[in-house]
């Protein structure tokens, strides 16, 4: 009987040492991210990213930016971009009382693909519009206008002739733009200092805390096969440069961009008090109550002229807030605009971009750092897993703080780290417990045929 209760309990220890950290990971993983239990929230490194690394935008910055905002809760919906011939209408009209307020870069995160003859009715195709406004616009201020692309995974849909493999990871193909501007968006004069006017990708990094400074570009379909990729600058850094065409003689950008290695930062959610202000697309055409649905004749009084004073001299980004651009995140919900807005102000601010470590660094740290955890339960304090657990966690929180509060702002890098987490350390406490509890019945064991003998 002393045999099966202990079989049993040896048993059912070591299901739980294997179950446990992979259930409650599984199933209770973003619960437990957000845990206001403190213990489950210090050992993680999004805890560390949030309480300690830098790089968030200075607030200058920040409140030199405002988000111009289309949304289906505060506009009509022939304004949205899914009605694409009425939509461009609405931004034409959108970026001519821009003109009036002078701001000093606007920023279009919406890109406008060509439209096939016939698909708009006659007299709603906004495309004219939209140029001539683009035009006026960038007579006053500076402006960059979204261009959309296709990656590897998406390219079969687009391009059928071409095998998506042959795209590195760093490569994408421009998707059949309008032609908006006078040059396209390969052309030499995308990058030069003297035009108030460029194209920027529309296109951010699956990690959204990494700005994402540009990628290889292919014109077309047909280039893929018989050109070369060239570097194309992403929306923010494009803004940003236009703002400072020195900007990237600082923070490494230089060699981060023509290598398509993306820097980090720390983003500023949508919740947050002191974050971007955000005004509706409305506001600055029609006055509150006047009738929004006809916003190309709607009255315009005090309201909007307030609402287009607010913006003069400032940094605008123009963008739909939709359940298809909106990004959650373990600091808060973030949409596509604010995206953006975060990259733009990082990259106009002194300490708020950080360069990444390289990969196999990375896993190097992450690697000695989970081998000095496994070395405390077996070699320096095997014989109390209690209490190696608890210096074991003491050590991830020490480290954890050093490479994101020493290590980060001394250097300017930020080390996208894997290292044990509290899961892990429960794991090797509960199997070093079924351990010292098979030597025990070792002994005891050996004992019993002694006393026997």
């Amino acid at each position: 009987m002393h045999s099966k209760g202990f079989r049993g309990k040896v048993i059912a220890l070591a299901f739980i040492a294997m179950a446990f950290p992979f259930i409650v990971n599984e199933w209770f993983g973003a619960s437990f991210h957000k845990s206001s239990f403190l213990l489950l929230r210090i050992l993680s490194p999004e805890y560390w990213y949030r309480a300690y690394a830098p790089g968030r935008p200075g607030k200058p910055q920040v409140d030199e930016i405002r988000i111009i905002a289309i949304a289906r809760n505060n506009a009509p919906g022939a304004v949205l971009g899914e009605n694409r011939c009425t939509h461009r209408a609405f931004t034409g009209k959108l970026l001519e009382q821009l003109a009036t307020a002078v701001p000093s870069l606007v920023m279009i995160d919406k890109w406008y693909n060509q439209i096939p003859s016939g698909v708009c009715a006659p007299g709603t195709d906004g495309t004219p519009r939209l140029k001539a406004a683009i035009k006026t616009l960038a007579a006053k201020s500076k402006v960059v206008v979204a261009v959309a692309s296709y990656t590897s995974d998406e390219l079969h849909q687009f391009c059928q002739d071409v095998d998506p493999s042959v795209l590195q990871p760093e490569e994408l193909v421009l998707a059949d733009y309008e032609h908006l501007l006078d040059f396209g968006p390969l052309d030499s004069r995308n990058n030069d200092s003297q035009e108030h006017v460029r194209w920027g990708l529309a296109r951010i990094n699956s990690d959204i805390r990494k700005i994402p400074l540009g990628w290889m570009a292919f014109q077309d379909c047909q280039q893929v096969r018989t050109g070369r990729s060239m570097l194309m600058p992403n929306l923010a850094i494009a803004g940003a440069m236009l703002v400072d065409e020195t900007l990237l003689r600082g923070h490494n950008l230089a060699n981060l961009q023509a290598d398509v290695i993306h820097p980090y930062t720390k983003l500023i959610t949508d919740q947050e008090k002191d974050g971007f202000q955000v005004v509706p697309a409305i506001g600055v055409m029609c006055e509150p109550g006047s009738g929004s649905a006809n916003w190309d004749t709607c009255a315009s009084g005090e309201t909007v002229a307030k609402n287009l004073q607010s913006l003069g001299g400032k940094k605008i980004i123009i963008g739909e807030t939709t359940r298809e651009d909106y990004f959650q995140t373990e600091e808060g919900n973030i949409t596509g605009p604010g995206l953006e807005a975060n990259y733009l102000a990082s990259l106009l601010s002194d300490h708020s971009v950080l360069s990444p470590l390289p990969r196999g660094v990375n896993w190097a740290i992450s690697l000695t750092w989970l081998f000095g955890v496994f070395s405390i339960f077996y070699w320096g304090l095997p014989r109390f897993p209690g209490l190696a657990a608890l210096l074991s966690a003491l050590l991830t929180f020490a480290l954890g703080w050093f490479f994101n509060a020493v290590i980060s702002p001394f250097f300017g890098i930020f080390t996208d780290l894997l290292p044990p987490t509290i899961l892990e350390i429960i794991g090797l406490y509960l199997g070093r417990r079924i351990e010292m509890l098979l030597e025990q019945h070792k002994e005891s064991h050996r004992a019993v045929r002694k006393v026997t003998l």
